[in-house]
């Protein structure tokens, strides 16, 4: 039997309470009101390295609080063939690194914001809170790249980013 692919109509509601945006964090993340889980490797917490072969600049969110690397060799979210490590484990590798609940399974003390450089590993931290039942959780999935960088264009940038030039955002 050869399946044969049809269009189809999707419809579905977009979870705008899942997602921060760099305004969001920006009027958020020095008040004291949400935690920034930062999901990239330490390098780049520690501002060793960006991370990323199109980004010059390296650091952190003030105020981070690293929660690991879903992505590494280290297999810390999950198992060498790929699957997702118990939720018990996590849920202490975050409460070890900071992020305390207030009630378990339902609400952290803040509310809980995950990036990394652009959303790919956050996106799993992210899905872990879900499966935990946290519901004050979202993520930003713009990351590091967004806050860190503002970008133009410029015909006569030939780095890294040729055509874009990339300069310090402020933040």
């Amino acid at each position: 039997t050869i399946n044969e692919p049809h269009a189809d109509k999707f419809t579905g509601t977009p979870r705008t309470d899942w997602l921060a945006t760099t305004e969001y964090v920006r009027e958020r993340f020095d008040k004291g009101k949400i935690w920034l889980a930062d999901t990239r490797s330490l390098a780049e917490f520690r501002g060793e390295v960006s991370g990323y072969d199109y980004l010059l600049h390296r650091g952190r969110i003030p105020g981070a609080l690293h929660v690991q690397d879903p992505d590494d060799k280290a297999h810390i979210y999950q198992d060498e063939d790929g699957r997702l490590k118990p939720r018990s484990e996590i849920a202490a590798l975050w409460l070890a690194a900071g992020l305390k609940p207030a009630t378990p399974g339902e609400q952290f003390e803040r509310e809980v914001i995950f990036y990394c450089g652009n959303g790919w590993r956050s996106s799993l931290a992210f899905f872990y809170a879900y499966m935990l039942g946290y519901k004050n959780i979202r993520n930003y999935s713009d990351g590091w790249s967004d806050w860190s960088t503002k970008y133009s264009q410029d015909a006569n940038e030939k780095g890294i980013t040729p055509g874009w030039k990339q300069e310090a955002s402020g933040n």
